[in-house]
């Protein structure tokens, strides 16, 4: 899609803030549920903010709102430029405190050393709006990026710590490639890949 407008970008950090909060990933980072909400949509905005940038963003609206939101990486994208004012892990620090930020770094730093060591495509973050769940909303945003990469013969590949979003996955044709706690108190990640379908005729 083309580039996020300012409003657009504010709707999809909303909506991926909403729909993370209660993921065992984001309650293993934000253990506190006083402040989670905010933290949350503070730490995951850097995201947004990078991929809207240099990314792929799709979305699905209703009645003219942002409500499901699908963000991908493909190899053919330019390097993920995070924000330096805040930094990630500065970011993370104040939020946390910096004990807390250093054993974080261990736990997530085990998701990127997960990844295929061949080029895919990458499913960072998928979020339906919680009041539009449950509607097909979740398959129709990651259809999109799903396409493309059959389209350049890629894999696509996605973690999840939330074992209710396995069976969605393996739905789309992912399959639980490993499992691996992130250390040394985290939940459990599950890896998930699924290999490209070339197009067939009657798809073009």
């Amino acid at each position: 899609m083309a580039a996020l407008s300012i409003p657009e970008m504010t709707a999809v950090r909303s909506v991926i803030a909403l729909a993370f909060v209660t993921d065992p990933l984001i309650e293993w980072v934000f253990p506190d549920p006083v402040t989670r909400s905010h933290s949350t949509a503070a730490w995951l905005g850097l995201f947004v903010e990078a991929y809207a940038e240099q990314g792929r963003v799709d979305v699905v609206r209703r009645d003219d709102a942002i409500v499901a939101v699908a963000l991908w990486r493909i190899p053919a994208d330019a390097p993920l430029m995070l924000s330096t004012r805040p930094a990630l892990g500065g970011l993370l620090a104040a939020l946390v405190g910096s004990d807390r930020a250093r054993t974080l770094g261990v736990g997530l730093g085990a998701l990127a050393a997960a990844h295929p060591p061949t080029p895919h495509a990458y499913l960072h973050f998928l979020a339906v709006h919680p009041d539009h769940q449950g509607q097909g909303l979740g398959h129709q945003v990651v259809r999109p990026g799903i396409d493309a990469a059959d389209e350049l013969g890629l894999g696509a590949y996605l973690e999840t710590m939330n074992t209710r979003n396995v069976a969605f996955y393996r739905s789309l044709g992912f399959d639980v490639t490993s499992q691996y706690v992130l250390e040394p108190d985290g939940p459990r990640a599950f890896a998930m890949f699924r290999a490209s379908k070339p197009c067939s005729p009657s798809d073009e």
